[in-house]
């Protein structure tokens, strides 16, 4: 639920790779923009939970909503002065195609209810009753159907157990997210042309990218004791119950917040870089894209043997997480292509 955008380097790149200028940020950005619903943060968070933020790069009046949720954590307080203290400096909210540094997090929640703000919600359900929009529920797309001349004319689909197809007028657009997207194009046909052929796979088009650079985005979490009050106390007992009745009531107090409410991004520090190997320091990303991805979690138990009361108490170096410069992870298609192309 957490919005921002990418950084500006990663834009460049991708724009320099097809050599087309208009996936520069400049350019990208005003759609981020065109989809916001900007609502300022209410005046329930507590004073050192303010987040800043550049007015100039928010929005009014998309479809989706963007807004800071009604309350913080006190605990994450603690991680924003943890974050000062060994370097991330605190910055705006992760909107104008900067990353390095820390910052709380804009969501996509609804300020006025509390709840989230989906891509359902917003592109979707408003507009069911469009006359030129059919939804197929549980319906599976089994693959991409091509005719003589490669051009996409529909697509098989399975409900039921029952197969048939959905015939395209004009086109067929493929949305299906990082992983299914690249695996529906293979099983159809589109894809390195040395795997379809050993799957016994007709070869539509020879690209061998499809599938293909994908990275593990290696997450771990390191956990502290505190004798703070945390999500773990907020989401139990008499806590809970005051909890649900502040959000049915107010679209206030600890249910409004998803978690993961303060983050901070850098480049790891070239003491530790320097030990990594030569295969670890091979990148594909963009020079200013940060490796490392600090997120707090508030879940985390009350009973104390360690307290966390101030910087002096909070490790000296948080520990970190990389992102490897490339791993790939193949996708196999899940049987023998339709018989329709």
């Amino acid at each position: 639920m957490a919005w921002s955008d990418s950084c500006s380097g990663a834009f460049e790149k991708w724009a320099d790779e097809v050599g087309d200028d208009t996936f520069k940020f400049d350019t990208v950005s005003k759609y981020y923009r065109k989809g916001m619903n900007f609502t300022p943060p209410a005046n329930t968070r507590s004073t050192n939970a303010t987040p800043s933020y550049n007015p100039a790069l928010v929005s009014q009046g998309g479809p989706l909503d963007v807004t800071y949720p009604a309350y913080a954590n006190s605990w994450t307080t603690w991680v924003a002065v943890a974050m000062e203290a060994i370097g991330i400096k605190n910055t705006d909210s992760f909107i104008d195609g900067a990353l390095n540094g820390s910052a709380w997090h804009t969501n996509t929640i609804n300020h006025t209810t509390g709840t989230r703000a989906s891509a359902d919600r917003a592109y979707l359900r408003p507009y069911t009753q469009r006359p030129n929009l059919a939804l197929f529920n549980g319906t599976l797309a089994e693959c991409v159907v091509f005719n003589d001349d490669k051009v996409a004319t529909g697509v098989e689909v399975t409900v039921s157990g029952n197969s048939y197809i959905l015939k395209a007028n004009k086109e067929v657009i493929v949305a299906g997210g990082v992983f299914q997207s690249p695996q529906l194009l293979q099983v159809s046909g589109v894809g390195p042309a040395t795997l379809l052929k050993n799957l016994k796979i007709p070869v539509v088009a020879d690209r061998p990218g499809v599938g293909q650079n994908m990275n593990d985005q290696i997450f771990f979490g390191v956990s502290y004791r505190v004798n703070i009050q945390t999500g773990s106390t907020l989401s139990r007992g008499e806590a809970a119950a005051i909890s649900v009745e502040d959000f049915k009531a107010n679209a206030t107090g600890f249910l409004t917040t998803p978690g993961g409410e303060y983050a901070g991004f850098e480049k790891i520090p070239q003491d530790l870089r320097s030990k990594f190997s030569a295969e670890t320091l091979k990148s594909t990303f963009a020079s200013s894209a940060p490796p490392s991805h600090y997120l707090n979690s508030n879940l985390i138990s009350k009973k104390a043997n360690t307290s966390c009361h101030s910087p002096s108490n909070i490790p000296s170096r948080l520990a970190r997480s990389r992102i490897p410069g490339h791993s790939q992870l193949r996708r196999q298609p899940r049987h023998l292509p339709c018989p329709h192309r």
